[in-house]
């Protein structure tokens, strides 16, 4: 679905038009081709050009294709299957900046209510660029730090451990490599568009996306950080877990041993065939005792060896 947007000084806030206007801010939201096709009839870009705005698996980058500006991004969302990042798509035009989402952005309906007023004074569309980026990096700090305190909080006492706590951490890990997949390529993205002369941006702006790029680098190492102190509390985790488990199975193993003792006597003298003290009328308490003081005998020697 397409949707047309135009900043109004008087509303100090994004006015829908029925139309795209020169300036106006035109959101996608889907993966309607027919929306994609009337793009790029807009745009003069080649359908191929825009039709990885629509790839899930989209990798961040930048490409500069005649008087437009094309920048390939990522953005925290809710789980969608194995993702946990999103696409979304920037082209800037000297008439339009164009946004694409293959589902539909709750960002993008963010930006709409919360949008900087000053910025949209002059430079419209270049600084409305450059806002996007900045609140899809504010997102991906809100979302690290969501992290971070989630595991700082799942610190548990080492004898309560569980499969599920290690499954927990493994998941967190892939959250945060998943933003850093997404982060690493942006900045990369982000430095070769200021090693450029783009008339599209103010000399200004390039100031602002140097921030961004310092505080996209930030983003970076909090996340490896992260990662890192995760991966040392998982093994931790680990070691613990399994020494549980080895504890339990000796136990099991040292009881088995226990019960086949009085199990094997019993078995050798419910045979139908002559044995000792099959007359004798004591037999039966003899053979009671012996087993007692076998097992005994044998949970004493396990327990001296620490076997249980």
């Amino acid at each position: 679905m397409l949707s047309f947007y135009h900043y109004s000084h008087e509303d100090q806030g994004f006015r829908p038009l029925a139309a795209p206007e020169e300036g106006a801010w035109i959101h996608m939201d889907g993966t309607d081709l027919k929306d994609l096709q009337f793009l790029c009839d807009l745009t003069h870009l080649h359908p191929a050009d825009l039709s990885d705005s629509l790839d899930y698996h989209e990798l961040p980058r930048m490409e500069n294709l005649q008087d437009a500006l094309l920048l390939f991004i990522r953005h925290p969302v809710q789980q969608l299957g194995h993702l946990h990042t999103v696409p979304l798509t920037l082209v800037l035009t000297p008439h339009h900046l164009i946004s694409i989402a293959p589902i539909a952005s709750s960002l993008m309906q963010d930006m709409l209510r919360k949008i900087d007023v000053e910025s949209q004074s002059v430079y419209k569309s270049s600084k409305l660029f450059i806002q996007i980026i900045k609140r899809i990096l504010q997102e991906f700090n809100a979302q690290i730090r969501k992290v971070r305190n989630t595991v700082m909080t799942q610190n548990k006492e080492m004898h309560a451990v569980d499969s599920d706590d290690i499954f927990s951490l493994t998941e967190h890990e892939e959250i945060l490599n998943q933003y850093l997949s997404s982060l690493s390529p942006l900045s990369v993205s982000l430095e070769m568009l200021m090693k450029q002369t783009i008339p599209l941006f103010h000399p200004k702006a390039l100031k602002e996306i140097d921030d961004i790029i310092n505080g996209i680098r930030q983003a970076q190492e909090l996340c490896m950080i992260l990662i890192k102190n995760i991966r040392s509390l998982r093994d931790s985790y680990q070691i613990i877990f399994t020494n549980k488990l080895t504890r339990t199975i000796k136990l099991l193993t040292g009881l088995t041993i226990l019960f086949s003792i009085p199990t094997m006597i019993a078995s050798v003298y419910g045979m139908n065939v002559k044995l000792p003290l099959a007359d004798d009328p004591g037999a039966f308490s003899f053979l009671m005792i012996a087993m007692v003081l076998f097992s005994l005998l044998c949970g004493y020697l396990f327990y001296h060896k620490k076997w249980i």
